[in-house]
């Protein structure tokens, strides 16, 4: 089994402020907005990331970088590195600034070397196979990445992934960023749910199936998975899928329903007296 590489982390900036300028030397790192926002520059060049178009820029190993935000942003990385900060590099002498026509620059030297891929970069192929939910963002297509891909997943309501998918060697990453959904993994399908804001990671050679849990609302995610390609290392899963299944996929549904579900006001014990 190949040994676990990607870590995810959410970091957060405050208005006004930029995060300390450093590099990860072995790992690269794709940065996401969630929301707010933040602008992401490196040496000679910047990346204002928008979250309405789900913004996201890939950094290679050894990039020097920060984040400037004027109003605050929240971002999610995920990392080549299983520890998340094993490799990293601080650069204290260099200072994010912003240039005379309101660029964002990097002091840090010369900006040759620094194949940085800045905003959202909609592939034309890459998410196909698992159909129109799916969409690849960051690849080999538009990148120049050895291991690390990225991709969104957009459910209407009561939506799923067409069908089951596994992947024989490639990690995932998926980070909920709207909605509630339900993910069955495994061979037996087990059921788990991802609220929004949260991580879930799975190993390869795990079948899973994803579902929008809502029959209202849409689901948003994205997905980062150790396939320079996003979608060459996958394969679909026949067989596993039955009406056991289906009943499985109502009863989550039924129990998110009940836990978002507004409370009834107790009850109130009528008093009674006797002869009154």
């Amino acid at each position: 089994m190949p040994t676990r590489i990607l870590s995810g982390l959410t970091v957060t900036i405050q208005a006004q402020r930029s995060t300390i300028p450093h590099a990860h030397q072995d790992s690269e790192t794709i940065a996401h907005l969630v929301d707010g926002d933040t602008t992401t520059v490196w040496p000679g060049g910047a990346a204002p990331l928008s979250d309405a178009d789900g913004g996201m820029v890939y950094l290679p190993a050894g990039t020097p970088h920060s984040a400037i935000s004027d109003h605050g942003g929240l971002l999610t990385e995920v990392r080549t590195d299983p520890w998340g900060n094993a490799d990293v590099q601080l650069h204290r002498q260099s200072t994010p600034d912003i240039g005379p026509s309101g660029e964002a620059l990097l002091d840090d030297g010369p900006a040759s070397g620094y194949r940085v891929v800045p905003g959202t970069r909609h592939t034309t192929s890459g998410g196909d196979k698992q159909g129109p939910a799916y969409r690849a963002l960051i690849s080999s297509v538009v990148a120049p990445v050895h291991t690390l891909s990225a991709g969104r997943l957009d459910l209407p309501p009561g939506g799923r992934v067409d069908h089951v998918w596994v992947h024989r060697r490639t990690e995932r990453i998926l980070y909920c960023a709207a909605g509630t959904l339900g993910l069955f993994c495994g061979d037996q399908l087990r059921p788990r749910v991802l609220d929004e804001g949260a991580f879930f990671w799975s190993c390869p050679q795990v079948p899973y199936l994803i579902v929008n849990l809502s029959t209202t609302e849409p689901a948003r995610a994205f997905e980062y998975r150790t396939d320079p390609h996003f979608d060459r290392d996958l394969f679909l899963v026949t067989g596993l899928t039955s009406q056991d299944t289906e009943r499985r996929i109502q009863r989550l549904r039924d129990i998110t329903r009940a836990k978002t579900a507004p409370l009834s006001p107790p009850l109130r014990r009528r008093n009674t007296v006797e002869g009154s």
